[in-house]
């Protein structure tokens, strides 16, 4: 009898991590399905919402503003995604290197990318304010600019300000990974390289990058599939602004839900999202399927 118990104690543990998934991904999702096929409008006080098949899904795809956002989200994920592998890959390479101190600087590399977004937010909005920020104060003293420069309130540099905060809060996660991946290779390769008379490029193009690659691989899917559903970041630093410059899909969401509570229409948003995280999300399991 005991055995028993203990086995159904055990059971019900390993089927807990499912419960959970289906209590906190599952049905919300379900739910969002059903709202975007619906007028789900929480500013008509009523409980029933109207059925309105794909009119939503016609409305996001027809609103000039949506395909603007699309083209903003889509370059802040270029240049995002773009900046994190670059310079994860290049700090991985200099930490894999040997030298003193490198254990102090692998240590303060996991700071930007465990600080919460609201603490980066803020110091960066400090850090490039027009009056009182030390970017702005080391400008004007090496006369670079005539007055300060008021990075997150233009329209025109908004948004690649944006992009170089975001790449400098993530990009040491990638450089972690990575760094993890360099210190896999035998050493005995780049030993048989040495004696071939092999140089520093074609050790990398030959040996590091081969070796390296399917790690570098899964970093970009992952890194495509968060920067591509951006929110906390850009909204704490520039609220989508100034002019909508950074207003992004995932920002668009937010407002649709919780500023005008057209529930309908950010569900919608939020699908056609979810079907393009979907897709990459694909791209990634063909290639370990292939892998193996």
């Amino acid at each position: 009898m005991k055995k028993t118990t203990r086995r159904g104690i055990e059971a019900t543990l390993f089927i807990l991590p499912l419960l959970t998934l289906v209590l906190f991904v599952a049905i919300p999702l379900v739910q969002a399905v059903i709202m975007s096929f619906s007028d789900y409008d929480m500013l008509s006080g009523s409980r029933e919402h109207a059925f309105v098949g794909l009119d939503n899904y016609q409305t996001v795809w027809e609103k000039a503003r949506f395909w603007k956002m699309a083209a903003i989200t889509g370059w802040y994920t270029l240049w995002s995604v773009f900046g994190k592998m670059l310079l994860g890959l290049i700090v991985a390479l200099l930490l894999n290197a040997k030298f003193r101190g490198k254990g102090i600087l692998r240590s303060l590399l996991v700071i930007p990318w465990a600080m919460p977004g609201i603490v980066v937010a803020f110091l960066f909005t400090l850090f490039l304010d027009s009056e009182y920020g030390v970017m702005n104060a080391l400008l004007l003293a090496l006369k670079l600019v005539p007055e300060g420069v008021p990075f997150i309130s233009r329209a025109d540099i908004a948004l690649p300000v944006v992009i170089l905060i975001g790449v400098w809060k993530n990009f040491p996660f990638v450089a972690l990974m990575l760094l993890a991946a360099l210190q896999n290779i035998p050493k005995e390769l780049y030993e048989a390289a040495d004696v071939d008379g092999a140089k520093p490029l074609q050790k990398f193009f030959r040996i590091t990058w081969p070796m390296t690659f399917s790690v570098w691989f899964i970093m970009l899917i992952l890194q495509l599939v968060g920067t591509i559903k951006e929110f906390d970041l850009v909204y704490l630093v520039t609220g989508g602004g100034p002019a909508l410059a950074t207003n992004l899909v995932g920002l668009d969401i937010y407002d649709q839900s919780f500023r005008f509570f057209k529930l309908g229409i950010a569900s919608a948003e939020g699908i056609l999202l979810m079907l393009l995280s979907l897709i990459l999300a694909f791209i990634y399991y063909r290639y370990e399927f292939r892998k193996r």
